[in-house]
């Protein structure tokens, strides 16, 4: 009797739990898997005990989702976050996680949270930061009224602490007294005199932390020569020249002497004949 009901403790269990529920507790990658999101601590810093295998915890509702192949966040939805180390969050901070998220399945201690304890997976604070402006002319020495490309693609967009704060201005400054403004990161300028100038762009990108940043960058700028070369008085127009022309003097009237004393001589003899 006892041994029979052994056996249908045993058959129950298999009917009403599937046979792959322990894959699903060990492996977790079935109802799972890696995700990358942002969003605002809900709760404060706690210690785990029976959770997240005794680290740090806290709960994040997410505002934006980065990396979710299996679709597993939600917008707006709460989510345990376990990390290794304490980072006294607070709520109200603002994080950006990367784990794997045990949703339904998993190790016990995971199931609903997104591990970051283990190297490469994390969790960090999301600190805004400005734009970065850069740029390169090109080229860098250039002709008087050569038309010169200034190409501010490198710039770098701000972060407001959750997200991405675009550039909408890139103002030029091009150290001959004119400026303007652009919305978009290339822009060309010719110098009408020669000289060194200092090109300065300050980038504009609203709602970052802070919203501009500014970099200057020389540029080299010649006078076209006359004629469009230029030479050596003393070279070319002074010594070889002076040169040459005397010796070729001196070959050509040395050659016209010859010539008309031939003449003369044909000359006589055809009048004596």
């Amino acid at each position: 009797m006892r041994k029979l009901s052994i056996l249908l403790i045993i058959l129950l269990i298999s009917v009403v739990v599937p046979l792959d529920f322990f894959d699903m507790e060990v492996n977790g990658e079935l109802f799972g898997g890696e995700v990358k999101f942002r969003g605002v601590v809900a709760t404060d810093e706690r210690w785990g005990d029976f959770v997240c295998y005794g680290s740090y915890y806290c709960d994040v509702i997410i505002e934006e989702i980065l990396y979710d192949p299996n679709n597993t966040l939600l917008l707006g939805y709460n989510v345990s976050v376990c990390y290794g180390q304490s980072l006294t969050l607070k709520v109200g901070d603002r994080v950006e996680s990367y784990g794997f998220y045990y949703k339904w399945g998993g190790p016990l201690q995971c199931i609903g949270y997104v591990c970051c304890n283990e190297d490469p997976y994390y969790v960090s604070l999301s600190i805004p930061a400005g734009p970065k402006a850069e740029f390169a002319a090109i080229p860098v020495t250039a002709l008087t009224g050569e038309s010169i490309k200034f190409d501010a693609l490198a710039s770098l967009p701000g972060w407001n602490g959750t997200h991405e704060m675009p550039i909408v201005e890139y103002r030029w400054d091009f150290g001959d007294g004119n400026r303007t403004t652009t919305s978009t990161p290339i822009v060309y300028h010719s110098f009408s005199s020669s000289g060194i100038y200092y090109v300065t762009l300050t980038v504009y990108a609203p709602g970052a932390t802070p919203e501009t940043d500014s970099t200057t960058h020389k540029v080299t700028v010649i006078s076209v020569p006359v004629g469009g070369h230029s030479f050596s008085i003393k070279r070319y127009t002074t010594e070889k020249p002076l040169t040459l022309y005397l010796a070729l003097v001196a070959i050509l009237t040395t050659v016209f002497t010859v010539i008309r004393r031939e003449i003369s001589s044909k000359t006589k003899k055809q009048r004596k004949t």
